[in-house]
């Protein structure tokens, strides 16, 4: 009886058992690998990040971003490592600079030209 017993028990730990993608050693590791591979982009796919994708080079950045994680680097800093990389193109979120300030005000300007629009054409 106590032979089935430790069997049920050890393929139980075995089935229910942590593991973890590219050597991390905790949940939160993992969580942090998939929040920064989300907003990174795969530039050999189309519209997909390194998350989503198969590719050899996503693989190569996951597995880097994990090596950046088990040596205790920052979000920020992996972020800014592929950037300093690859270019901005690798970021889904680019930073607000003189370069892309008119991608961010645009939708905000247009905005303001259809309310603007309407109000003129309903008090006129």
């Amino acid at each position: 009886m106590s032979k089935y017993l430790f069997i049920l028990i050890f393929f139980t730990t075995i089935a229910f058992g942590a593991s973890y993608p590219y050597g991390l050693q905790t949940q939160e590791q993992s969580q942090a690998l998939n929040k920064i591979t989300k907003q990174l982009r795969c530039l050999v796919c189309d519209n997909q990040s390194v998350y989503d994708s198969e590719s050899p080079f996503a693989e190569s950045v996951r597995s880097k971003t994990a090596t950046m994680l088990l040596e205790g680097k920052t979000k920020t800093q992996i972020i800014t490592y592929f950037k300093e990389k690859y270019g901005q193109y690798i970021d889904y979120s680019p930073d607000v600079t003189k370069r892309t300030l008119l991608l961010w005000t645009i939708p905000y300007i247009v905005l303001m030209l259809i309310i603007g629009l309407f109000l003129w054409r309903y008090f006129y």
